[in-house]
């Protein structure tokens, strides 16, 4: 069995088999494990896609500051982890993507946000900094080392700082064979509440579950 990616464990077992399944509808060929201690939901690493893939589906994405409906999608985070904040408080977007939105509202807010993306905008110096909050919408299920790339945000983060995360929850009512989060072929990884509350107990933060798409961490002391 193949080791979690996210705790380290060996307790994994085979969660879904495309190639058992054998849906002609959504059949991608993959295979993902489930850790047992964490609930980690991964795709086997012989199977993770190159960087040619992730570049082209990313630049399909459309988003943009003027869309108001991606607006409103941003604001189911972006409004409760505002309430959380203090004027001159200073953020980083990390994964802002080729269309960097939150920096803009959260500008229109009153608070100074840098974009970060290791393709669009790998500025490293950023990485040096610490940040009151960091968001992170829609790219923790693109991790292809999620306990790497999550320790290096935690350490971004200031002492009582804020982690806003927006990315879909799988709970045992969904069909992962026909759920449509799963097909997109840059999503590797993906998290349960459990995984969550694994995070928060290992790593010493407050958690928040505000919908089944939208999480926030804070660091404690």
């Amino acid at each position: 069995m193949s080791v979690c990616p996210l705790c380290n464990s060996n307790e994994t077992k085979i969660f879904h088999d495309d190639n058992i399944v054998n849906s002609k509808r959504f059949n991608m060929g993959r295979l993902y494990y489930q850790c047992h201690a964490c609930e980690l939901i991964f795709l086997n690493e012989s199977m993770l896609p190159n960087q040619e893939i992730e570049i082209n589906k990313y630049n399909e994405h459309t988003n943009n500051p003027e869309e108001e409906g991606y607006r409103k999608f941003l604001q189911n985070l972006l409004d409760p982890l505002t309430e959380k904040l203090s004027v001159g408080d200073e953020g980083l977007d990390f994964g802002s993507g080729p269309g960097p939105t939150i920096s803009v509202i959260m500008k229109e807010r009153g608070f100074n946000v840098c974009d970060f993306d290791p393709y669009f905008n790998n500025d490293l110096s950023l990485l040096d900094k610490s940040y009151d909050f960091v968001t992170s919408t829609e790219v923790f299920e693109h991790f292809f080392k999620p306990k790497e790339s999550l320790e290096l945000i935690l350490s971004l983060l200031k002492d009582d700082g804020l982690l806003g995360v927006m990315t879909k929850l799988y709970q045992n009512s969904i069909n992962f064979n026909d759920w449509y989060y799963r097909r997109d072929a840059t999503h590797v990884i993906f998290f349960t509440e459990n995984t969550f509350k694994w995070i928060a107990s290992h790593y010493h933060l407050k958690l928040e579950i505000l919908s089944d798409n939208v999480i926030i961490l804070q660091k404690q002391n």
